[in-house]
């Protein structure tokens, strides 16, 4: 069964002062057929007409959300309680006259999780969700802003049963029904989701930063302590690669949807086709991942019986959440620092806010030891990114053009590529930078210089961006960018892990060992799989019968790899003595075999030779340390 990629966007703030404010109550108490009301007062208005907005879209999702679609019963009262015009102008927007003495504006919120719409679909960690025992909490979903009054100031009132409590980033106030917050303005709020639900959280420190862990698991078990098991080293690992945390403190929200009933396998070789259909409509389009904050990420996990799964899944992207701290939090063009939440304008760098983001995800797992560096190179490099990202129609379209263009078709269909050719792009850009200023800098160093000239508050100008990163590398990167990531050329991965002594190979017939599943006359059962490391099945033995293979063994793609390969991901001499891990009948035996050679196609191949010059040997090094 094949799963939305994981999505893993950000959100933005920035500093506004403001004299105005607006007051928001929301009733998660009495919910009406699952609905929640939200009431708004309105001290002083100064204009006969007024726009009260919701958000089109927020910045990171690179999607149309158009929350609005589930506002219903919109009703706007003056001071002596009479009604207000109201006209709906789009799906977004509430005109609301005359306004002058407009007192409070009453309406219903419906969640989006469970009333999903085929037309601009919200991606669940963006989403909302309302019932007695749990609620999702994305302020976009439920409060909107007087159009020209988006920094006024928020009092906000959440009224609650008294066993659930709401896990966020924000500072407030609580009794046993309410909790309250003092926001700053509509992107504050906005940038600061709200877990309720019976508390079970965790919180423990990384150097001065307080972490938190709040989780909702659908089956009723607790499960903080063991996201905390995943996540700690996690944050050891990003505050050994920045130097230190740039937060004193971050809340990680978890919603965790139950499909135990599916009867899914997700470590077996495959899922019938019965159970496919059965789980088809269920997870058809559903958005299993994260979405990133300021200071917090939302987490939708599915959990299909087996624990390791989603604990798996969370901690493969913890990092890439976090990590958006640096781009685009302290490093973004005006598109994102002055973002138009009514029609928004896209920036043409997500080489750098998702591309270097994901990067990073993985090279301080490499670098940190959560990662062995030659599975890093074959299976999260060479197999996750580079395969994946050759797929992009890089000759029809330029990855800025792409970025610029993400919210149409038939730009927004390869948006997932941000996070594979994009993660590619920014590998190659860090061994560019190694190599030409001798590794003297990295990708991180020139970031962070550029974080130092613009910061959190100051927007750069989306053209002029590749010169500034070239000024800031002290070398002339125009070449790079103007062939990779703004123009059109194929990317040259073998000159670059060249650099570093890694050999690179691409639709190359070589000599070179037959694997068992090769051998003539082979056949392997196929399925439909979810599991990052299939079981394969043997369906017919062929030449590998004389090696004592039979019909039914099962075996794990990583062990044949394992049996051609030594641990730098060097091939194993012709003739030398190998074995190959299988299962048969619930039992695991090791099968003996001789290395045999022939010549063969090989499509993507990475090797990590011991032997390399000094200077690649250096490279190799500063690439994999903090």
């Amino acid at each position: 069964m094949e799963f939305k990629k994981l999505i893993l966007p950000f959100i933005l703030i920035f500093n506004a002062v403001s004299a105005k404010e607006i007051s928001y109550q929301l009733d998660l108490k009495n919910l009406i057929n699952q609905k929640a009301k939200v009431t708004v007062s309105i001290s002083e208005v100064s204009k006969d007409t007024i726009f009260y907005v919701f958000a089109k879209t927020i910045p990171g999702t690179y999607a149309t959300l158009d929350y609005g679609k589930y506002i219903e019963k919109f009703t706007a009262y003056d001071k002596e309680g009479k009604k207000l015009k109201v006209i709906k102008q789009n799906e977004n927007i509430f005109k609301i006259f005359p306004a002058i003495s407009i007192s409070k504006i009453e309406y219903l919120v419906k969640g989006s999780w469970k009333n999903r719409t085929k037309k601009n679909p919200i991606f669940e960690p963006a989403g909302t969700h309302l019932s007695q025992d749990v609620s999702v909490i994305n302020a976009g979903g439920f409060f909107g802003y007087i159009k020209g009054e988006r920094e006024s100031t928020i009092n906000l009132k959440i009224l609650k049963e008294k066993n659930i409590f709401g896990s966020t980033s924000l500072i407030g106030t609580y009794t046993e029904n309410e909790q309250s917050f003092v926001v700053r303005d509509f992107q504050k709020l906005i940038d600061n989701p709200i877990l309720f639900c019976e508390p079970d959280t965790i919180s423990f420190l990384v150097s001065n930063t307080r972490v938190t862990i709040s989780c909702f698991n659908e089956n009723g078990k607790k499960v903080a302590n063991k996201i905390y098991d995943k996540l700690k080293p996690s944050m050891q690992a990003i505050e050994k690669f920045l130097g230190k945390l740039p937060v004193e403190n971050y809340t990680f929200l978890i919603y965790i949807k139950d499909y135990s009933n599916l009867g899914i396998d997700t470590e077996a070789e495959k899922i019938s086709l019965f159970k496919a259909l059965k789980a088809l409509p269920k997870l058809l389009g559903k958005g299993f991942g994260a979405l990133e904050h300021n200071q917090s990420s939302f987490y939708y996990l599915p959990n299909f019986g087996r624990e390791t799964f989603y604990l798996d899944m969370f901690e493969s992207t913890a990092i890439h959440e976090f990590m958006h701290i640096v781009t685009p939090l302290n490093l973004h063009s005006k598109e994102i620092g002055e973002f138009d939440f009514i029609a928004p304008k896209m920036s043409k760098h997500l080489w750098l806010y998702e591309g270097a983001t994901e990067y990073f995800a993985g090279i301080i797992r490499a670098k940190n030891g959560l990662l062995d560096t030659n599975k890093y190179l074959r299976n999260v490099l060479l197999n996750d990114k580079i395969a994946t990202g050759e797929k992009f129609p890089y000759k029809k379209m330029s990855f800025t053009k792409m970025s610029k263009n993400v919210l149409e078709n038939p730009y927004k269909k390869q948006y997932g590529q941000v996070y594979e050719r994009g993660a590619a792009i920014c590998a190659m850009l860090d061994l560019e930078i190694m190599n030409s200023t001798n590794s003297k800098k990295t990708l991180r160093d020139v970031i962070q210089t550029l974080i130092d000239k613009y910061g959190k508050e100051k927007s750069f100008d989306d053209e002029e961006f590749f010169s500034e990163f070239s000024k800031a590398s002290d070398v002339d990167l125009s070449n790079f960018f103007s062939k990779y990531v703004d123009g059109n050329d194929s990317i040259p991965y073998g000159s670059f892990f060249n650099y570093a002594g890694i050999k690179y190979y691409r639709n190359e017939n070589k000599n070179a060992p037959l694997s068992i599943d090769k051998m003539k006359g082979v056949k392997i059962k196929k399925g439909i799989s979810i599991s990052s490391n299939p079981i394969v099945k043997v369906k017919k033995a062929g030449q590998a019968k004389e090696l004592g293979i039979k019909k039914g063994d099962k075996f794990y793609k990583k062990d044949i790899y394992l049996s051609i390969h030594n641990d730098n991901g060097e091939y194993l001499a012709e003739g030398s003595q190998s074995k190959l891990k299988i299962i048969r009948n619930g039992k695991e035996l090791e099968i003996p075999f001789k290395v045999i050679y022939s010549n063969q196609k090989i499509k993507y191949e990475i090797i990590n030779p011991a032997q390399k010059t000094s200077q690649q040997q250096i490279i190799y090094t500063k690439w994999f340390s903090n």
